[in-house]
C-alpha cells in the first residue's frame, strides 16, 4: 500500500512537471514509426514489470504513456491491453517472478521447477503480446461492441 501511495505521488509529480511532453519528444527523436515505439514500449514494459509490481506500474506509467501514444495514433483502450498483458508477462517472469514466489509458497515445490513449468506459457503469452499489439482490432473488437 505504501508503494502504490508513493507511486501515486511520484505519477502526480511527473505530470505536473511535464514529463509526458518531454518523453513525448525523445520518442519521436527515437523513431515515427509506431511500429517501432510499440516494439520498444513491449520491451519496456516487460522490463518493468519484472521488477516493479503491476498497480504501482500502471500508477506510475499511465499519466506518461497515454498521452505520447494517443499522440502517436494509439488508442487508449489498444494501450491499457498492451499495458496489461506486458506487465502479465512480467510478474511471470524471473528473476522477480512475484506470481512464481507465490505459487511456489503454495505447493512448496522447487523454484526451479516451476520456472521450468512456467517457460511454455510464458511463451505462448508472448506470441499473444505480438498478437494484440500489431493487430489493434484483436483487443478493440470486444469494447467497440459495446458502445
Amino acid at each position: 500500500m505504501l508503494i502504490i501511495g508513493f507511486a501515486n505521488a511520484f505519477s502526480w509529480l511527473l505530470t505536473s512537471l511535464g514529463a509526458e511532453q518531454l518523453f513525448l519528444n525523445f520518442i519521436t527523436s527515437l523513431s515515427n514509426s509506431k511500429i517501432v515505439v510499440l516494439m520498444l514500449l513491449n520491451a519496456a514494459l516487460l522490463i518493468v514489470g519484472c521488477f516493479v509490481e503491476t498497480n504501482s506500474a500502471v500508477i506510475l506509467l499511465t499519466p506518461i504513456l497515454v498521452p505520447t501514444m494517443t499522440a502517436l495514433g494509439v488508442d487508449p483502450v489498444h494501450l491499457g491491453i498492451i499495458m496489461s498483458v506486458n506487465l502479465l508477462i512480467g510478474i511471470l517472469t524471473p528473476p522477480m517472478g512475484m506470481a512464481l514466489y507465490i505459487v511456489q509458497g503454495i505447493c512448496h515445490a522447487p523454484f526451479e521447477k516451476i520456472v521450468r513449468a512456467v517457460l511454455v506459457p510464458i511463451m505462448c503469452l508472448l506470441a499473444v503480446q505480438l498478437l494484440v499489439t500489431y493487430i489493434p482490432w484483436i483487443s478493440l473488437a470486444l469494447p467497440a461492441l459495446v458502445k
